[in-house]
């Protein structure tokens, strides 16, 4: 992608991988703020997402996941300007060996999130209401 550096616009899409074991498929609001939650180790920056744009379809998104695994994740969909209301930004963060388009979620880095768990958890709750609004792909168990 030419503009993978470019500044990420309001009215663009960004696309996440949910696995299947932070869903309850039985609720109205299958996701559980934990699965926004970021990990120790591998959200030091923020939280990944991919530029809808920068990809040919939501399912190139689990082409970093082994393929044996790939039916076990929802791919959901954001509106960069529905994060930009939580208080969140989109920073590009493209990485030589990963799939083109991706971006953290900067205030969602793992050190933030220790610093602000109460406000997190909030925006954590409320990427869990947007993420069921908007599932791209769902898991082909």
């Amino acid at each position: 992608m030419d503009d993978e550096l470019g500044p990420v616009e309001e009215h663009e899409f960004v696309l996440r991988r949910v696995a299947v074991s932070v869903c309850r498929l039985d609720l109205a609001i299958p996701f559980s703020p934990a699965a926004f939650r970021p990990h120790e180790t591998n959200d030091t920056d923020g939280l990944s997402v991919y530029r809808e744009k920068a990809v040919t379809q939501a399912a190139d998104v689990l082409f970093a996941v082994a393929e044996e695994k790939r039916g076990k994740f929802f791919v959901v969909r954001w509106v960069v300007r529905e994060l930009v209301a939580l208080g969140l930004t989109v920073v590009p963060s493209p990485e030589p060996d990963d799939i083109p388009g991706h971006c953290v979620i900067p205030e969602l880095s793992w050190s933030n999130y220790q610093a602000n768990k109460d406000r997190m958890k909030e925006v954590q709750a409320e990427l869990a209401c947007l993420a069921a609004q908007n599932i791209a792909m769902r898991p082909s168990q």
